[in-house]
């Protein structure tokens, strides 16, 4: 998601800020660990354009003694490239311990203490932006917004406010998700989250029983979106004329 999210502001296609909710509290035991592929796909009115994979990787690891969350989330898109994020989260909260992440366009490094995050961005131009501010008691990283809503105790009429800190513009920033409704996507039954990151739309298909993430939806604007799904594209068909 994040390396998207990128691509999309390149574009200048994301603005926009959140509305207070009631906090996140997130369950992270509900989250299951395990290797998902998703499907990306551009959606631009009625044609779409199948873009790239996703490799999205959740262990449960100790790290210098500390029980933690580790992803790994690998992307290979014609839209923003080749991408590697490694995101630690501490395995109760969900409190982000440190975030690396490596792509065409940049190289990202962040670590978080008690009350701060410190580190340091490669932009694109090759110039280094350091990282070095305060952050509050109840943060989580943008790059884990989608697992702490699958951490939570979804369920008709939940919504909350998730503070997410967003390392390339150095603030934290209210992200809100709701559920709308229960949806059947192929054969999984979903909660249907509806969400915002940084002012844009977005809808994730939770499965219920497992907390795998079953489809994605990013909407920059009207028209135009960028869907994620298990679903593969379908191969060419041999010989068709």
């Amino acid at each position: 998601m994040r390396h998207a999210l990128a691509a999309l502001f390149v574009l200048g296609l994301v603005n926009g800020a959140a509305h207070a909710q009631q906090a996140a509290r997130p369950y992270p035991d509900l989250l299951q660990a395990g290797t998902d592929t998703l499907y990306q796909y551009l959606v631009q009115g009625a044609d779409t354009t199948f873009i790239g994979t996703v490799v999205d990787v959740i262990e449960r690891v100790s790290l210098n003694g500390r029980a933690v969350i580790r992803r790994i989330y690998s992307s290979d898109s014609r839209l923003s490239g080749g991408t590697r994020d490694t995101i630690i989260d501490d395995a109760a909260t969900l409190r982000p311990v440190r975030t690396a992440s490596y792509s065409t366009r940049a190289i990202e490094k962040v670590e978080y203490g008690p009350d701060r995050a410190s580190g340091w961005i490669r932009q694109p131009n090759g110039d280094s932006l350091r990282i070095d501010v305060a952050v509050p008691p109840q943060v989580y990283a943008a790059s884990s917004f989608d697992v702490v809503i699958r951490a939570s105790e979804l369920d008709d009429g939940w919504s909350a406010t998730v503070p997410a800190f967003v390392a390339s513009s150095r603030v934290v920033v209210p992200m809100t998700a709701r559920v709308v409704r229960e949806e059947r996507i192929d054969e999984w039954e979903c909660w249907r989250v509806d969400a915002e990151y940084m002012g844009m739309p977005v809808t994730f298909w939770v499965e219920r029983e497992t907390r795998r993430l079953c489809r994605q939806e990013m909407r920059p604007r009207v028209g135009l979106s960028l869907l994620y799904t298990r679903r593969a594209p379908r191969a060419p068909r041999r010989g068709a004329t």
